[in-house]
């Protein structure tokens, strides 16, 4: 049970951390202003 409740964690982790890294990269890929896909916009 203790396994599982840590696999869990780990892969929710895993998950949040994959999206901060899609929201700076589409922040690099693309200007501040006038861009729909600003992080704002992200969630």
């Amino acid at each position: 049970m203790d396994l599982n409740i840590s696999l869990l964690s780990a892969l929710g982790q895993c998950n949040a951390d994959k999206a901060g890294i899609r929201r700076v990269e589409l922040m690099r890929a693309s200007p501040a202003t006038g861009n729909k896909n600003h992080i704002d916009n992200i969630r």
